[in-house]
């Protein structure tokens, strides 16, 4: 039996990408104790940008090096988050990992109308983008709306590892 679900990291150096069970998509040192959640987008990891990609500790967002691994931006509030992403559909309102992002801020704030809201906007924008679906079936069943189950089974197909354990625990 393999010792995790998913890895991401195609040579273990400083650090780990890895599907851990009952922690999510986190980065591990060598001696596998979690560092930090890493940001998941569309199927996996965070893309890196300018040498960073995205991390969550304690239930914010900040970014890790993607060479090292190490936390370069210390993590900041949600609330700034909402604010970045606004900045960044105001200059290229056609981006749907911008909505994606802003959605899943509000998930963290627990905005769920504002979830459903920019979520459908990625979705519009990319109808391939499975986390999207996957995000808004939770904000839906969180606050009772029909078509959640809908939604997880349109990440299933879509790849998101995940969204098939929500669909069978929630809809079955």
């Amino acid at each position: 039996m393999r010792k995790y679900s998913d890895c991401f990291t195609d040579t273990f150096r400083n650090y780990a990408i890895v599907q851990k069970s009952g922690k999510g998509l986190v980065a591990i040192d060598r001696q596998d104790h979690v560092l930090y959640t890493v940001f998941r987008f569309d199927n996996g990891p965070d893309y890196s940008s300018d040498r960073l990609f995205r991390i969550v500790t304690a239930g914010k967002i900040g970014y890790a090096d993607a060479a090292t691994g190490k936390t370069v931006i210390k993590s900041h509030n949600y609330d700034k988050a909402v604010d970045d992403y606004n900045i960044a559909i105001r200059l290229k309102p056609d981006n749907p990992r911008a909505f994606y992002g802003r959605g899943v801020a509000y998930f963290c704030l627990e905005e769920y109308d504002k979830v459903i809201s920019h979520l459908t906007k990625a979705i519009e924008l990319k109808p391939d983008y499975g986390n999207a679906y996957w995000v808004r079936g939770d904000a839906k069943r969180f606050l009772k709306r029909v078509g959640y189950c809908e939604d997880y089974l349109r990440a299933s197909r879509l790849h998101v590892s995940d969204a098939m354990e929500a669909w069978k625990k929630n809809c079955q």
